[in-house]
């Protein structure tokens, strides 16, 4: 029935040409006109198919701490291509949907313990909260899966199925599952989580 896109998250990485983040730290450069045609390739046949079956579809924009600008851009792209779908495309860092009586629940991560995140969406969205069966909040700053179950939330931080560059393989960090996840929920309740 419904479709949520949670999109953002440092997708692209940088937020320029020259290999900067948001805040203007030089790291290991993307080809952000390849970055930008993989997404394009990735969000519009899942946005299409969606809106194919009658799908409501709503895209919500996680703000990240690389590439912040340049995935608000794309999510202005694809309201253009798509303007039946709905969007959330504020700044704010913290966000939640219903899908049913499921709160979703969105925040990069970066700024705040992901085991205190629950209060300040409990706190933020008070009537959706006390609306839901189930409460989900979806994080991905560190990219590596993490479920912490904490104040009857369940907070997720989301795999990611990059590349993994030069820098993270110097670093180390090479141990991460690489996958993304599509979640399933019924009216109430998650029902599976599919591993892509």
């Amino acid at each position: 029935k419904e479709v949520l896109l949670i999109f953002g998250q440092d997708a692209f990485h940088n937020d320029d040409f020259r290999g900067r983040t948001s805040s203007g730290r030089e790291i290991q450069k993307v080809d952000m006109i390849k970055a930008w045609n993989d997404a394009t390739s990735f969000f519009e046949p899942i946005i299409r198919e969606a809106l194919s079956r009658n799908s409501k579809v709503h895209v919500m924009y996680s703000r990240g701490n690389h590439s912040e600008t340049v995935e608000w851009m794309f999510v202005q792209r694809l309201k253009a291509r798509f303007p039946q779908c709905s969007y959330d495309d504020t700044l704010k860092e913290r966000k939640a949907y219903m899908l049913g009586k499921n709160f979703c629940g969105a925040s990069h991560g970066d700024k705040k313990n992901e085991k205190n995140l629950p209060e300040n969406f409990a706190t933020e969205f008070p009537v959706e909260w006390s609306k839901a069966t189930t409460r989900t909040v979806f994080t991905g700053h560190r990219h590596s899966e993490t479920v912490i179950d904490v104040g009857g939330v369940l907070v997720r931080r989301m795999p990611t199925r990059n590349v993994t560059d030069e820098w993270h393989d110097d670093m180390g960090y090479t141990t991460a599952h690489k996958r993304f996840q599509v979640f399933e929920y019924s009216e109430s309740a998650l029902e599976s989580i599919h591993y892509v």
